[in-house]
């Protein structure tokens, strides 16, 4: 990322200097004190050149860097939150679409908070929410979009809970649809197992719908993890250096389409195949299985096998080499069995969810479905925004 320098106008700084702040240290980094006496004797028109020059020269040299003032409000946070207790981490996202990110605070499995910033004022729509416990496993956002979901559940999961929200304009969280999957009869006892159903009954904001209503109003797909793995002093860097990471979009298709076929459906909407760049990118994707109501499903990702032999992620431009860890043990195979017993060479990667091993890399033909026809169905792939 570039560091970006924001100075601010000559006269606001002429007025910063005259103000006997008690947090003037934090909202400047001065190296210099000749140059900290030279901007605070300006206090008149005729000066107002020579601080000019000074003030330029100073921003040039990178000596003083102002920046917004959210950054402040959140190192403060962060010191704060670090100093309160042990193992919590930090996190930037983009909730809404404006150019302030959002800050993340959570204790894994515990809690989450975050702080956002508008009209001036640092907010804090969530506050510790719990997680972790009860059914409750986390809330999820849409980045860009001002989506947030949370998935719970009731009475040993007899009672399954769905809720969208968004930040309003005063930095509170609205509801804005409420979704209940019921599994036993109404008006029974939740706890009379006698009195379960196969099929639940479905009630979206109070009011008893269908399955179709409830799926079209309660859309989990494409949701990103609400939380942050980062420490404090890598998140403060990052702030005072304006190097805040790009947040990617991420959305997962499903057809019956071979790898190439896929891959030029992510091209043609302006993305690529999703290429796993470390562990915490893994992890953030890999968050979105777990709500997208697509179970046993294959994966296309953006990696294939490189003319050297090695599998890279390719569909980024990175050409870099797969990551051994994250391959499902025994993989890559570079081929494998068809489904009537042929034998097929495997050239590209595919993600998949392996009961007891998690979300795991394996290698797979370009047309799957020539090879297992009991696929169809069953393909999709991850479409990666940056």
């Amino acid at each position: 990322m570039k560091k970006k320098t924001i100075a601010a106008a000559i006269m606001a700084t002429l007025m910063l200097a005259s103000c006997s702040k008690a947090d003037a240290g934090k909202k400047e980094k001065k190296t210099s004190e000749t140059t900290a006496e030279t901007t605070g004797a300006a206090t008149s028109d005729e000066d107002l050149e020579s601080v000019s020059e000074s003030v330029s020269e100073t921003i040039d040299e990178g000596e003083i860097v102002h920046l917004p003032a959210y950054v402040y409000d959140y190192i403060d946070v962060i010191n704060e939150e670090s100093a309160s207790m042990d193992g919590v981490t930090f996190g930037l996202i983009h909730i809404d679409d404006d150019d302030i990110p959002e800050l993340v605070v959570n204790l894994e499995w515990y809690w989450v908070s975050v702080y956002s910033y508008s009209d001036g004022e640092l907010k804090k729509p969530i506050d510790n929410w719990g997680y972790g416990v009860m059914g409750n496993h986390g809330y999820y956002y849409k980045p860009f979009e001002n989506v947030i979901y949370n998935s719970n559940a009731d009475y040993a999961g007899a009672l399954q809970k769905e809720t969208l929200m968004k930040m309003d304009d005063n930095g509170e969280i609205e509801v804005t649809a409420f979704g209940e999957a019921q599994f036993f009869e109404e008006d029974a006892d939740p706890f009379d197992t006698s009195k379960y159903l196969d099929e639940p009954i479905w009630f979206l904001n109070g009011e008893k719908t269908t399955v179709e209503e409830y799926d079209k109003a309660i859309d989990s797909k494409n949701m990103m993890f609400l939380g942050g793995s980062l420490s404090a002093d890598e998140v403060i860097s990052m702030l005072e250096n304006s190097d805040i990471p790009k947040e990617h979009k991420y959305e997962i298709v499903t057809a019956d389409m071979t790898w190439s076929e896929f891959e030029a459906l992510a091209e043609s909407k302006g993305g690529h195949l999703v290429t796993l760049s470390d562990e915490s990118e893994r992890s953030l994707v890999a968050g979105m299985f777990m709500y997208t109501k697509i179970e046993n499903n294959v994966f296309m990702v953006g990696g294939s096998l490189d003319s050297d032999g090695t599998y890279k992620w390719t569909t980024d431009g990175s050409n870099s080499k797969i990551q051994d860890e994250f391959w499902l043990s025994g993989e890559p195979s570079f081929e494998g069995k068809t489904e009537s017993g042929d034998t097929m060479k495997e050239d590209k990667v595919a993600w998949i969810y392996v009961e007891g091993k998690g979300d795991v890399l394996m290698d797979v033909p370009d047309n799957i479905l020539e090879a297992a026809p009991s696929y169809s169905g069953y393909l999709s792939c991850i479409i990666e925004y940056e």
